[in-house]
């Protein structure tokens, strides 16, 4: 069966039956705004949680929840490098890119550039685990360094506010 997971206003949500039911689990999130969500692509059950108050780790589906020290408050994106990479990142509101390159345990603050950015999505490439992509209040940016430094992309979306992002499986370089 396809698992799926929901973050709500008011906690966790995870479907085993391909969203046929769903169980809201996870009493460490209970009555909390989940802003986003991302899979570590290894361990399925290991699960990062962005809220107003940070991020949040479980290792067991969801069931429970442990808050990570670094990024801090605000988590309004979570991307988890490709497998075997150990690689996460979190985009925040004002406070730019944490990186986590020991699956959450130390952190980072990126590059300067997105040093006050507010942060709504951040997507790795899956084939290269130094390369992120981070939509912005102002626009799209592009790291090759694992968020060390950060280029704008594409001259019309400078200035425009850019909330999700989809990288193509098929093509890694293909921004859609």
């Amino acid at each position: 069966p396809e698992i799926l997971y929901a973050g709500a206003v008011d906690g966790f949500f995870r479907s085993v039956d391909e969203g046929v039911s769903w169980q809201y689990i996870g009493d460490g999130l209970r009555g909390r705004n989940v802003l986003c969500l991302a899979v570590d692509p290894v361990d399925g059950d290991r699960l990062y949680a962005g809220l107003n108050l940070g991020l949040f780790v479980s290792g067991d589906g969801g069931i429970t929840w442990n808050q990570l020290e670094g990024p801090g408050s605000g988590v309004l994106s979570v991307s988890v490098g490709p497998a075997g990479s150990n690689m996460v990142y979190a985009g925040t509101f004002g406070r730019g890119v944490f990186v986590s390159e020991d699956r959450g345990a130390s952190w980072t603050a990126g590059g300067a550039t997105l040093g006050e950015s507010i942060v709504f999505n951040l997507q790795t490439a899956p084939s290269d685990v130094h390369r992120v992509y981070a939509g912005t209040a102002s626009g799209l940016f592009v790291s090759d360094d694992a968020g060390r430094t950060w280029s704008a992309q594409g001259v019309a979306l400078q200035g425009h506010s850019i909330r999700t992002i989809y990288l193509s499986a098929t093509d890694a370089g293909a921004i859609l």
